[in-house]
């Protein structure tokens, strides 16, 4: 059987869609409270504001990519207003306020 190229006259699309969903947009930035501050110092876990769309593996990826840390765990919580917020859990050969200190948070 003969296939037949094709070469059409104009794109099907206007506009050729890119993947901007990089770590610079999944990790909007930092969530600092109180509690930020109490959860770095017990269990050695950073919080940051997350793109909504991210799931747990594109934003350990996306962690990792910006800090040079692997993380140990991931949890995420769908806050209100749209917002999410994702709890990083280091490993123990990683400090916590070693990341708020290249963020400058302290």
């Amino acid at each position: 059987m003969k296939t037949i190229e094709r070469a059409p006259k104009f794109a099907k699309r206007g506009v050729v869609p890119h993947n901007n969903f990089d770590k610079f947009a999944i990790l909007k930035g930092p969530c600092s409270s109180e509690r930020f501050y109490k959860k770095m110092e017990t269990e050695n876990t950073v919080i940051f504001y997350v793109d909504p769309r991210a799931n747990k593996v594109q934003i350990k990826e996306a962690f990792n990519q910006s800090f040079g840390v692997k993380a140990f765990r991931v949890n995420t919580m769908n806050c209100f207003g749209g917002k999410k917020k994702a709890y990083i859990k280091l490993p123990k050969t990683n400090e916590a306020s070693e990341i708020a200190n290249k963020i400058g948070l302290i």
